[in-house]
Formats: C-alpha cells, sequence, structure tokens
C-alpha cells in the first residue's frame, strides 16, 4: 500500500495518548516530519524515545497565547491532524449544564482546535501549499446522548468548524474533513470478555450491529487516507462493477483489474464492455441491463462468492421535469434501475458471500443530489436518496457476516462521455457545478475512483453505513437554486 506520505511534514495535537500517539507513530513510519504536541510532557518525551526524530510540542491548545507563541516559527506544513480534545463526560442533565462547564470543553475541543487551524491554514496559504486537514470529531456530533450535552455540542460544533473551513479553503487547495469515530480502545483490548469490560464499552458493543468495538489503526487508516493521495492495494480479490461500459464504472473496473482483481464487469452496452475487455484484458464481461431483475439474476446465479461490489450504474434522464408534472411511470423508469436493480444485486452478491462465510465490502455510487433538492430532477433526487437509505439498510443487516456497506456521494464528475445532454447543455451543467464549488473546478474521475478503493479496502474496516460526499465542499455553502433554473432553462 502506498499513501505517498514519505517527506511530508504533518502536525498532530493530543499527540502523548491513544489515538494521536497512534497517528504520530504511523506518520512518522511512513517517512514524515512529525510535530507532536501534547500538554502532557511525560508521554511526550516516551513517544520521542520510541521514534527518535519526532519533534515534540508541549503545550495545552486551550490556552492560546501560548500555543500561537509555540507555533509562530513552524515551518508551512503540508497537513494537520486536529485530535487533541477533552471529554469530560460525567453524566449532567443538559437542565443543568453551567456555562462554565460547556466553556472549559468548548475552549478545547473548538475554540482552540479553531486556533491551531487558522495557525497552520495560514502558513500553508502564504507558502502557496496545499494540504489536508483533519479534524478527530465522534459519532456523538450526530445523535444527542442523555448527559453528555458538554460534549456532543462541543463536536457538533467542531463538524460546522471542519465545513466552514472547507468551504472558505478549498480556494487555496487544502482539504478540511471531519473524522467522526465511535468508541475507541487499545488493539491489545479489543476482544475483552464481556465482564471486563466498562459499562461504557459494553454499552457500544451492544448497540454496534457487528457486536464489536474498534479498534485505534481503525481510526488511523481513515485518517492516513484522507491525509494522502490514496493509492491503496487491493490484490488478489474479486469484485463485481455495475456500470463498467462508460465513465466512473469504467475507471473503477480498470483500476482495480491494475491492481491485481479479478474483475466482473457488466454493462447494458456490449461496445464499450468489448473494448474494455479489449484494454484490459482478463476483464470478465458480463452484458445486461440491471432493470431487467430476472435476466439479471440468471447471469449471475453462477458467480463466485465475490469480495466486493461497486453498484455504478444508474440512469439520469435529467430532461427538466417539476415535481407537480412527474408521473408515477417516469419515476418507475428511474427507480428500476437506481434502487431495485441495485437491490436485486447487492442480493444476489450478498447471499453468496454469507453462504461462503466471506467478509467484504459492498459500496453504492450514490449523488450529492441525494442530499439536497434540486429543481426538476426529482425522479432522479429522490432515486439516490432512496440509495443511501439501501446502504444503511444493507449495512445494519449484514454487519452481523462482516460485510460492509457504503455509498459514495460525488458531484458532477468530467469528462462524462455517457451523459445525455448536448454539448451546449453539457457545458452550462459543468459551469453550474464549477460555481458553486468552493475551488471554481470540476471533479476528475480519480477524484471518485480513490475513495471507492479506500472503501473496498481493508483500510476501512469500521467503515459502514457511511454516505461519503465527494463534492469540493459544494454542499457546505450555500447554493444558489435560482442560478440553476438560470442555466437551464434559458
Amino acid at each position: 500500500m502506498s499513501l505517498n506520505l514519505s517527506g511530508k511534514s504533518f502536525l498532530v495535537t493530543g499527540a502523548g495518548r491513544g489515538l494521536g500517539r497512534s497517528v504520530s507513530a504511523t506518520l512518522h513510519s511512513y517517512g514524515c516530519k512529525v510535530y507532536a504536541l501534547s500538554r502532557s510532557l511525560e508521554p511526550l518525551d516516551s513517544l520521542v524515545r520510541e521514534h527518535p526524530g519526532i519533534i515534540p510540542i508541549q503545550g495545552d491548545i486551550a490556552n492560546i497565547e501560548d500555543i500561537s507563541e509555540k507555533l509562530k516559527d513552524i515551518e508551512a506544513l503540508d497537513g494537520l491532524v486536529n485530535n487533541a480534545a477533552t471529554s469530560r463526560i460525567e453524566p449532567v442533565c443538559a437542565i443543568d449544564c453551567t456555562r462554565d462547564l460547556m466553556a472549559s470543553v468548548m475552549d478545547v475541543n473548538v475554540y482552540g482546535t479553531i486556533n491551531i487551524t487558522q495557525i497552520v491554514a495560514r502558513k500553508m496559504i502564504e507558502a502557496g501549499k496545499s494540504g489536508s486537514i483533519v479534524n478527530v470529531s465522534s459519532t456523538w456530533s450526530l445523535q444527542a446522548t442523555p448527559q453528555c450535552m458538554v460534549y456532543t455540542v462541543s463536536k457538533a460544533a467542531l463538524d460546522m468548524v471542519s465545513k466552514q473551513f472547507a468551504l472558505e479553503l478549498a480556494p487555496h487547495k487544502i482539504r478540511v474533513n471531519s473524522i467522526n469515530p465511535t468508541y475507541i480502545v487499545p488493539e491489545d483490548d479489543k476482544h475483552l470478555d464481556e465482564d471486563r469490560e466498562s459499562p461504557f464499552a459494553s454499552y457500544f458493543r451492544s448497540h454496534t450491529p457487528g457486536r464489536r468495538l474498534c479498534g485505534t489503526s481503525e481510526v488511523v487508516s481513515p485518517i492516513m487516507y484522507l491525509l494522502s493521495d490514496l493509492s491503496t492495494m487491493v490484490s488478489g480479490t474479486s469484485f463485481l462493477v455495475t456500470g463498467a461500459g462508460r465513465g466512473l464504472g469504467r475507471s473503477v473496473a480498470a483500476t482495480l483489474h491494475s491492481h491485481g482483481c479479478k474483475v466482473y464487469a457488466l454493462s447494458r452496452s456490449p461496445e464499450p464492455l468489448e473494448s474494455l475487455v479489449r484494454e484490459h484484458p482478463g476483464i470478465i464481461p458480463i452484458k445486461g441491463d440491471i432493470a431487467n431483475i430476472e435476466d439479471i439474476s440468471e447471469k449471475l446465479k453462477d458467480i463466485e462468492a465475490l469480495d466486493g461490489l461497486v453498484n455504478n450504474a444508474a440512469t439520469l434522464r435529467t430532461t427538466p421535469v417539476c415535481a407537480i408534472d412527474c408521473t408515477r411511470d417516469f419515476m418507475a423508469s428511474i427507480m428500476d434501475v437506481n434502487v431495485y436493480g441495485t437491490i436485486n444485486i447487492m442480493q444476489i452478491v450478498a447471499r453468496k458471500m454469507i453462504e461462503a462465510g466471506k467478509s467484504g465490502s459492498i459500496v453504492n455510487v450514490s449523488s450529492i443530489w441525494s442530499l439536497q433538492a434540486t429543481p426538476q430532477i426529482m425522479a432522479y433526487t429522490i432515486s439516490k436518496a432512496a440509495l443511501d437509505m439501501v446502504t444503511k439498510q444493507f449495512a445494519l443487516e449484514l454487519a452481523p457476516h462482516n460485510i460492509r456497506v457504503n455509498s459514495i456521494n460525488p458531484t458532477h464528475i468530467v469528462p462524462e462521455v455517457d451523459q445525455p445532454f448536448d454539448k451546449d447543455r453539457e457545458s452550462r451543467y459543468a459551469s453550474y457545478f464549477q460555481s458553486q464549488t468552493p475551488g471554481r473546478r470540476l471533479c476528475g474521475t480519480s477524484e471518485v475512483v480513490s475513495p471507492i478503493m479506500y472503501l473496498l479496502s481493508d483500510l476501512s474496516t469500521m467503515v459502514s453505513g457511511t454516505v461519503n460526499v465527494v463534492d469540493g465542499a459544494m454542499l457546505s455553502s450555500f447554493s444558489s437554486a435560482s442560478t440553476f433554473n438560470d442555466i437551464f432553462n434559458t
């Protein structure tokens, strides 16, 4: 596996213990220059003894003046991992939560993190340096938890910090993302007996469909991915890719094949499928329309138990149709492909994996339009919103079988050789997305292929049931319906 991180420089906060320590050690092992910041001197000293070359910085991020002084001469970095946090999760009901208690947590989890992000980002901008910032948030930013308001509110605020910086730093080619892990246990403690676990750990185990806890490396790997230009290896495994004749599906099939995978490529169009096989001998072609459930079921009945599936086949039919005029037949023509046909293939593949006792990964290619209503394409947006819930439902029910299911939700991808627009309309369509993306650029195919490779690989063993947006911070900003209408109705 090559993450292309060697020679790069990173600052990791909260680096003395736990996740931050593991992130620092992992980056150092990849040949990175690592600045490790911790408020506790003793674990920082032991980190440096174990990994000579790591540069220690002792300080409390809640002390903004002290941290600003200590970081004023730091170089322009390639990235930052904001891991430092305080939980203070002693049970306190929301009705009893004081301002002072809230402020003591916000000073670390939000204001201190913002200060460090500002310092690092300014230096990157001044140096004209692109890079990546990862904020370690929590699943608790996404769901209220009894008597933990202090912590949940701070992490929800941190998620919006990520979005705000992502929006404003995008023009400088600096990416900002949150990683939101569940309860993490050290690798050696991951399989503790139930009676030896704390009630806290037992709670998380009982509420996780796979009935297991999350190991540190299962969070470190996604962080490495977010910091890197991903080039992961899935050699020797077998995958089915639908919609493989053109565009994204073709690129996914070709990439998997180049990594030494056995690839079954399904497409309803024979010509592009044949050319794919000519370009990549060894890919196994399957011609069929996933909307034809009986035909597809027959063609896949003897397929082996796979290691994974990429459901890319979809239909767009972007002829503008207002919601008030959208007919059942028109809706059904979209749902037959984007939802029902996809479900059928997932059922076939998952049954064979379960029967063979095989773990693996399923990735459904959705869209940012599953997350935001868009004028005059209700049939498509509804189908993709439904697909996101299909992902979550299968993730829940397949977790006991160690089969992960995730959605990838890209923005408009170029080039789209099979986009059913005339040239002028396609130009206006691309122009809309470019104008609404803070970085003022479009998304290349490889920028969607890489996250799919990550989700198929062992880097993401604790990632399931998620919606993964690839949009250059577009959804973090306000999009304009009037702009969209102006483009499409002129």
